[in-house]
């Protein structure tokens, strides 16, 4: 049998769309970069060469390591100002009204309930690195006013003994503290 003529063309033309597609899934996915191939390349480098250096300068060692630095700080203060809260709120003394008014029973529900809503956007291992670092009883509070379910998957993701913990301070109340 003779293949018909052109073919072979359209054969080539293929497996080149073929190739060129998978790199830029490659691309895309983050398994290749195609620049840092081509930069390669003494021909490409000569257009790409500045541009390519620019962008790697972003990417030093260095640079990764401020970056991670400074993200612990900032993860060092994110955990402070939640056991702060956690405090605050455990003692009653969380001031959100002006003048030095005391918070009302409904706000603070209002608040675990905003609170609830937060963490239940949230995957149950990433929920929990957070609520963990909070007071038993402000979580206690918080899961009481959750989705059951989601409560459920968090309470799941946690180290046996601190959610029987919570789940006793559950059970210890009807409701959130300080909302009696």
């Amino acid at each position: 049998m003779k293949a018909a003529p052109g073919s072979g063309k359209i054969v080539i033309a293929s497996l080149i769309i073929i190739l060129i597609g998978g790199i830029v899934a490659a691309s895309t996915t983050g398994w290749i970069d195609p620049k840092s191939i081509a930069a390669k390349i003494p021909v490409v480098n000569r257009f790409i060469g500045k541009t390519s250096q620019k962008k790697q300068a972003g990417n030093s060692p260095a640079d990764v390591a401020s970056l991670r630095k400074e993200n612990q700080q900032l993860k060092k203060q994110v955990a402070e100002l939640e056991r702060e809260l956690s405090q605050k709120l455990s003692q009653g003394t969380l001031n959100t009204s002006p003048a030095g008014a005391t918070v009302k029973p409904e706000d603070k529900t209002k608040l675990y309930r905003d609170l609830a809503a937060y963490y239940s956007g949230m995957k149950p291992a990433a929920a929990v690195a957070i609520l963990k670092n909070l007071d038993p009883q402000l979580v206690a509070d918080i899961l009481k006013v959750m989705d059951k379910e989601q409560a459920g998957q968090i309470l799941a993701a946690m180290e046996p003994a601190q959610a029987a913990r919570l789940i006793e301070l559950i059970a210890s109340s009807g409701s959130p503290a300080g909302t009696q």
